[in-house]
């Protein structure tokens, strides 16, 4: 997913919403006194809304990198990728967390201020939130930018990983001298299957000499040197001098 745009979106969202609710405190004074209850839960509301998408901006940055983070981890871990790919996500979260945190907790303070404290208090701490949220705006998504550069790093080392493993001789493939070894044999024992079928079944007299017995005899005289120098060897677990 491209986080950059979403991340201009939400944090578009959460500043128009911090204007309206500019708007909707400014306009409280000027209400008429039998309306103004109507204009503070409107203010009120317009307000709730601001704070939780002020919020959702730094939520979103902390759970993209939590997951993209991981995803490198277990790529690392579990595809042999290089190290530094994990160490690179790590620095970029301890740049990027201090930024989102501050902006995360000036938030709730500000709308904590609003039942708690003066109305200058309440507009100073959403003040101070909504600039921090600003002034984490250029780190993070400087970070966001190196992130999906990282995350295309990785990806691209996967493909050659998988690339790799796809034409690597398999391991446990048992050797070709074994698997045609073994196929001999199966047509030395399958040809007496043969005389027997047309000894049981069909009720017929096949003589086994010379066809029955010379296929037999050659397959079997391939077959088995192939077959046993072609098994695989268990490494000795004897330890070396």
């Amino acid at each position: 997913m491209r986080m950059i745009p979403v991340y201009l979106g939400l944090l578009l969202a959460a500043l128009i919403a911090s204007g309206f609710a500019l708007a909707s405190a400014l306009a409280v004074p000027g209400v008429d006194p039998s309306a103004r209850g109507d204009a503070v839960q409107r203010h009120q509301l317009l307000g709730l809304v601001a704070s939780v998408l002020l919020l959702v901006v730094q939520c979103a940055v902390f759970v993209y990198f939590l997951g993209t983070g991981k995803a490198i981890k277990v790529a690392v871990e579990q595809r042999g990728l290089d190290p530094d790919l994990a160490r690179q996500t790590r620095k970029m979260k301890g740049k990027t967390f201090p930024f989102a945190t501050f902006a995360a907790v000036s938030v709730v303070v500000g709308a904590v201020l609003a039942g708690a404290a003066s109305p200058s208090a309440h507009a100073t701490a959403i003040a101070i939130a909504v600039g921090l949220a600003l002034l984490a705006a250029p780190f993070e998504l400087r970070s966001l930018a190196q992130n999906r550069r990282l995350m295309d790093r990785t990806g691209d080392a996967l493909d050659r990983a998988e690339s790799a493993a796809e034409h690597a001789p398999d391991p446990d493939a048992a050797p070709p001298a074994f698997l045609f070894g073994r196929t001999l044999l199966l047509v030395a024992v399958s040809t007496w299957l043969v005389f027997a079928y047309r000894a049981v079944v069909m009720r017929s007299s096949p003589e086994p000499w010379p066809a029955y017995v010379l296929v037999s005899a050659i397959t079997a005289l391939l077959g088995v040197p192939l077959l046993v120098a072609g098994r695989r060897r268990a490494p000795s677990l004897s330890p070396k001098p």
